[in-house]
């Protein structure tokens, strides 16, 4: 996995130097969504569902700083209407378009293996011992897709601050 990345990333260097970072993230993005769901085609940092959960990722961000919600300066206001409370319908809304996201991504594992085209990868393990960890769908969802936006991130951090460093 790592190594066909790799020499994806080394092309991609040679071709435009100056992408260095952007090449990194599709480096990290492609390893990430082979290890998690079994892809096999080459992953860009800007295929729209590396892009979905980088933007999860970035809401999830803003919404954990301090005092970016009213609730945070007035905590009585967590007793409000729901309909009222912006930070609640927000965090609704982010949870059903997450939720959706990593669905479909697990869902898709569910077909290759239900077709015989299913590949060793995380979200495999964790279908097959769904039952056994008493996992509902959502919760199994959000597992494997805790791992792919955990190791987007996470992964092109890694490279471009080891480029800066050597």
């Amino acid at each position: 996995v790592q190594e066909r990345a790799a020499h994806r990333f080394m092309l991609d260097i040679l071709e435009s130097p100056d992408e260095f970072a952007n090449h990194a993230k599709s480096y990290a993005a492609s390893v990430i969504l082979s290890i998690t769901y079994g892809k096999t085609t080459q992953t860009r940092y800007s295929d729209d569902d590396v892009m979905a959960v980088n933007s999860c990722l970035e809401r999830l961000g803003r919404s954990l700083s301090p005092g970016k919600y009213l609730v945070d300066k007035f905590p009585g206001r967590r007793y409000l209407p729901f309909d009222i409370q912006n930070w609640r319908s927000d965090g609704t809304r982010w949870h059903q378009e997450e939720l959706a996201l990593f669905s479909k991504q697990l869902n898709g594992v569910r077909e290759d293996i239900k077709s015989g085209k299913g590949v060793d990868c995380f979200a495999r393990y964790i279908i097959e011992h769904q039952v056994e960890y008493q996992l509902s769908n959502d919760e199994a969802a959000y597992l494997a897709g805790s791992m792919f936006g955990a190791g987007v991130s996470i992964g092109s951090l890694t490279w471009f601050h080891f480029s800066v460093e050597t």
